[in-house]
């Protein structure tokens, strides 16, 4: 054999073993791929959180469970015709790209275990979902590279490399991702599977999102948006319960909105309703993060205080009469003041419905002293 016809044969051999290892790859990615797309396809019917389920999804398009791109967002429509961030995954900088990639090459994560560890993460989020939490975009700007921060500062995506895909259903939302740390243009395999996780990401999104609705209506009182009053007798044992092994005092208030019958009887339910939600708005709003409120029944409404003594009760419980009284509520009748009896107390080691007898004395004491007013078990 002749030295040029050896070197022409180890050239095409050489060229056909290249081709085949791109063959190889090619498959195995796409093989990838599909087996994210059907596990997107379980997702939507088991996601639960819109949050978590978004975390997943975003975390298989740069994991390389089926893709390897380097950040992901999703974006979904406001009420005011804007799209906002739901979520992001990605590396802030390329140190923490570094990081991360070789973080998911040893662990070789499933959807199934992102979307767990999705939920798991929620509380923080991402070091890229805290960067941009309240960012957006307009809507008609679909195709814009530039997403706005909540502090008004511009957050720029790779132009180069940007992909971008309408999510599937009815969401209106957007699957965007990009690879700002290595630069790799996307191929037309990528772009393919990419758009098809965005098709079964809508989906997806759409069933939490149902989920989440239909367990806010079941927890969740539809005058004053307050917790239920099933959720709130939760929320007061478990307290109570954990309050006791933990040696942590708990508090609670009970308010009672003063001649609320009379409301009802001259105005109508309707201006009651308007009553309630007005009242539940102001109770939300002049609670601290440590307290948990509920509508105990009727116009009464219950404030859980976890680690609270009566002195710091007390206090809260006339922040909160002076929240009632406040403004008049406004109601096509006209303006209508609002008073209310607040009954509170305290305990180290109590039950639930100890703590709830005593409470309970408080705001009789409270009515017959006149009613506007707290009154503290003795």
């Amino acid at each position: 054999m002749s030295h040029d016809l050896r070197e022409t044969l180890t050239a095409d051999l050489a060229r056909a073993l290249d081709a085949n290892r791109a063959l190889v790859a090619r498959n195995a990615r796409l093989t990838s791929g599909l087996s994210l797309l059907a596990r997107l396809g379980g997702l939507s019917r088991s996601g639960d959180d819109r949050r978590a389920t978004a975390c997943a999804v975003l975390t298989g398009v740069p994991a390389g469970v089926g893709l390897a791109m380097n950040r992901a967002f999703v974006l979904v429509p406001d009420d005011g015709g804007s799209l906002v961030l739901l979520a992001a995954v990605g590396p802030v900088d390329r140190a923490d790209a570094d990081r991360v990639w070789r973080a998911i090459e040893r662990d070789a994560p499933t959807l199934e275990t992102l979307y767990e560890s999705g939920v798991r993460a929620l509380a923080e989020g991402s070091a890229l979902d805290r960067h941009l939490v309240g960012a957006s975009t307009p809507r008609e700007s679909r195709g814009a590279r530039t997403l706005r921060r909540a502090d008004g500062s511009s957050f720029e995506l790779d132009g180069p490399t940007l992909l971008e895909a309408s999510l599937g259903g009815a969401t209106g939302g957007l699957l965007l991702a990009d690879n700002a740390f290595t630069g790799r243009t996307p191929d037309d395999e990528t772009r393919l599977l990419f758009t098809l996780v965005a098709s079964l990401a809508g989906p997806a999104l759409e069933a939490a999102e149902r989920f989440e609705a239909v367990a806010r209506e079941a927890t969740t009182d539809a005058l004053t948006g307050l917790a239920s009053r099933r959720t709130g007798d939760a929320i007061l044992r478990e307290t109570c319960d954990r309050a006791l092994l933990e040696g942590r005092s708990v508090a609670l208030l009970l308010i009672d909105l003063d001649d609320f019958k009379r409301v009802n009887d001259t105005l109508g339910h309707p201006a009651g309703d308007a009553v309630l939600r007005a009242i539940g708005a102001r109770v939300r709003e002049a609670l601290p993060p440590s307290t948990r409120a509920f509508r105990y029944g009727g116009e009464e409404l219950a404030v859980v205080c976890d680690g609270l003594g009566s002195a710091d009760a007390q206090r809260l419980a006339t922040r909160l009469l002076e929240a009632v009284r406040g403004t008049p509520v406004e109601l096509p009748s006209g303006p209508l003041h609002v008073r209310a009896s607040i009954g509170v107390a305290a305990t180290r080691g109590a039950s639930a419905e100890h703590l709830l007898d005593r409470t309970d004395e408080a705001l009789l004491r409270a009515k017959r002293a006149g009613k506007d007013r707290v009154e503290l078990a003795s």
